[in-house]
């Protein structure tokens, strides 16, 4: 399998979408979770919480690995992990055999990610390199999907953690056929300082990225996560009137990925991508959150925030590789800017919530226009930048 051809970012993209599924595969489970083990909603949250939390911490850690061991290796050595997580969840006898394949997984997933993003940027250029990224930039919404069809069948049963088994079976496949991952470094190349990784971290643009990207999910996770018991609580919609929305609104972010790329490689320049996305957004906190607005205008508030979410996603992804003085930095600085955006992940709910306990509907419209703000001033597109190379 040629590097960087289509077959072979795929091939990466599976690996993605699998590595990131359990984060689907979670929540449907979580019912019987508690009822195995009989335990408190809080108890089930701090549970999940072992899946998630580790994306706050140990993004720059696995990036610095990945610079130093080579992509291919960590990738094939996390997803390892991630098959021995799974099948110690299947088999899982107590909680805490539970929460150690939780922990695992979510340590592991970030390296995982973290590695074929690397494997992809090192590996194309040019336009193929930004078509390649926005369409690496829809992998977690479509895993997540992904995760929820695999637990299907196995949710709400007295064999739920056979939805582990199968998910572990699966990826022991995807494993087995890891002698197709290009087996390219973009780190420990002759002459390069030691230090070169470090480097990243006084990037000041590398940080600004990934503030960035941190304000976009901000907004875009922490709606997704309020967005129903805000509208029972102001508009007496019923969440399962709401459910249908958000899965629609989830194509919507997946679309904006894409759309991103065609822009992009169709000569639109990142500084018009941002300001389109910003706008977007603005439109949609106006439509999703202001007062006495119809059923109508907030579905579109929604799906328009979810479609800047997505372009937010593959405009940052599409910038790192300009941003880096060498492919020799590319992990480092994956994952700072993924670790960066695991901060906004974890601040989202308790921003939003807290908001949604002021009774203030207004209150969510300076929020997430502040949020968008602050996005459109750190993005790093309003100084000159190393041009998009116009190969295929």
């Amino acid at each position: 399998m040629r590097a960087g051809s289509w077959a072979s970012i795929f091939h990466l993209y599976l690996f993605g979408m699998l590595a990131i599924s359990p984060v689907g595969m979670i929540g449907p489970l979580a019912g019987d979770i508690a009822r195995t083990w009989n335990l408190t909603p809080e108890v089930v949250g701090l549970t999940i919480m072992f899946l998630s939390l580790p994306a706050v911490f140990i993004g720059v850690l696995m990036g610095w690995l990945i610079d130093r061991l080579g992509a291919r290796r960590m990738l094939v050595i996390s997803a390892s992990a991630i098959f021995l997580a799974s099948l110690t969840s299947t088999f899982a006898t107590s909680l805490l055999w539970l929460q150690l394949g939780l922990l695992i997984t979510g340590i592991s997933f970030i390296a995982v990610l973290t590695a074929a993003q690397v494997l992809i940027m090192i590996t194309t250029e040019g336009n193929r390199q930004v078509r390649a990224l926005a369409f690496w930039s829809t992998v977690a919404p479509v895993g997540l999907a992904a995760g929820m069809l695999i637990v299907a069948r196995f949710a709400g049963s007295a064999g739920w953690q056979m939805g582990f088994g199968l998910h572990a079976t699966l990826l022991a496949v995807l494993i087995a056929s890891a002698f197709l991952v290009p087996n390219v470094r973009g780190s420990a190349q002759p002459g390069l300082p030691r230090e070169s990784s470090a480097r990243v971290l006084r990037n000041m643009r590398v940080l600004r990225l990934g503030l960035a990207f941190a304000c976009g999910v901000l907004v875009a996770f922490g709606v997704v996560t309020v967005l129903p018991m805000f509208l029972e609580r102001f508009h007496e919609l019923a969440p399962s009137t709401v459910a249908p929305l958000l899965a629609i609104s989830s194509l919507a972010g997946i679309l904006g990925s894409l759309g991103t790329g065609v822009l992009l490689t169709r000569g639109l320049s990142p500084r018009s991508v941002a300001l389109l996305i910003a706008g977007l957004a603005w439109v949609s906190a106006v439509a999703t959150f202001a007062p006495g607005m119809p059923l109508l205008i907030i579905a579109a508030g929604v799906l328009l925030l979810q479609l800047a979410g997505g372009g937010c996603i593959a405009l940052v992804f599409a910038l790192l590789p300009r941003l880096v003085e060498s492919p020799a930095q590319a992990g480092t600085a994956a994952g700072l800017v993924n670790q960066l955006q695991g901060l906004g992940s974890a601040a989202a709910a308790p921003l939003f919530f807290g908001l949604l306990g002021t009774g203030l509907p207004v209150t969510f419209v300076v929020a997430t226009a502040a949020a968008w703000l602050a996005f459109l001033l750190l993005v790093p597109v309003w100084q000159r930048a190393r041009p998009l190379p116009a190969t295929a």
